[in-house]
Formats: C-alpha cells, sequence, structure tokens
C-alpha cells in the first residue's frame, strides 16, 4: 500500500473506532429511544409478596434478571433510585414487557453468558424494580463482542 494512503486510512479507521466505541460514552437519555447493549445475564432471586421478606415462611419469591454491563453507562440526568442519584450503572434489570410467558423461560438459558439486549430504557418506578434502570428487551440473544448504541426512535 502507498505511503499516502496510509495515514489517512489510518485517520479513517481511528474515527471509526471513536465513533463505535463512543456511541454509548456520551449519557443515553430516557427519550423512548430504542438502546442495544451487551452484557453477562445473570439472576437475582427476591422476596416477593405479601411481605416481601419480613415473613418469610409465607412471602413469596421472584427472578430478576440483571445484565451486568462491561464498563457503567452514564445515565442523562442520572438515575434516582434508593434515596440515591446514580450517574452512570453498571447493572440494568431486564423486563420482557412485550413478551407473553415467563422472563425466566425466556432468559434462563442465557444466564451466565454475555447476551445483547435491544429495548427501550426506563428509569426504576416500581417496588419490582431493582436496578436505577430497567430495559424493556425487545430482544435477548447472545453474542461474542460487547456492543452498545442507540438505535433510534423516540
Amino acid at each position: 500500500m502507498p505511503r499516502r494512503l496510509i495515514l489517512p486510512l489510518a485517520l479513517i479507521l481511528s474515527q471509526v473506532g471513536i465513533c463505535i466505541a463512543g456511541t454509548c460514552v456520551a449519557p443515553v437519555k430516557r427519550d423512548g429511544a430504542t438502546l442495544e447493549i451487551a452484557g453477562v445475564l445473570h439472576s437475582v432471586e427476591k422476596w416477593g409478596p405479601p411481605n416481601f421478606g419480613e415473613q418469610p415462611e409465607t412471602d413469596s419469591r421472584w427472578t430478576a434478571w440483571i445484565i451486568g454491563l462491561p464498563a457503567p453507562l452514564p445515565i442523562s440526568g442520572g438515575a434516582k433510585f434508593a434515596g440515591k442519584l446514580w450517574p452512570a450503572v453498571s447493572e440494568i434489570q431486564i423486563k420482557m414487557l412485550l413478551h407473553v410467558g415467563s422472563d425466566n423461560a425466556l432468559l434462563s438459558p442465557y444466564e451466565g453468558r454475555l447476551v445483547v439486549v435491544t429495548g427501550k430504557l426506563f428509569e426504576a418506578s416500581v417496588i419490582s424494580d431493582v436496578t436505577p434502570e430497567v430495559i424493556d428487551g425487545e430482544h435477548v440473544g447472545p453474542t461474542d463482542h460487547p456492543t452498545c448504541r442507540v438505535l433510534g426512535g423516540g
């Protein structure tokens, strides 16, 4: 390759790298945009109704599904959760709101694996939200590479 092409090619590749890597470096807005993000999926057992752990012999248990991110995701304006303002989050709860059936059935095959989740991000707002941010998972599937990008919409 001629030397005069090496520098322009290197500059183009570095800019593409900055765009790809920088997509979720800027704070993500909760504006209805669809987000695609990858991380390791794990589950957490939580207490449920009627007393949310105060009466273990009669209280129910349920599974919260969490995606652990490789790097903290900055949130525009931060996320208020448990009396604290979180400027960025390292874990996001997944709720498969658009699917019929159990989140356990849909997500358990991927536990402990790197997955990509596509959906809309929203701030925790109900007692079953266990992380500052929650994603309504439109799609979850295995992946072999990290990703974080805003797909559009909103």
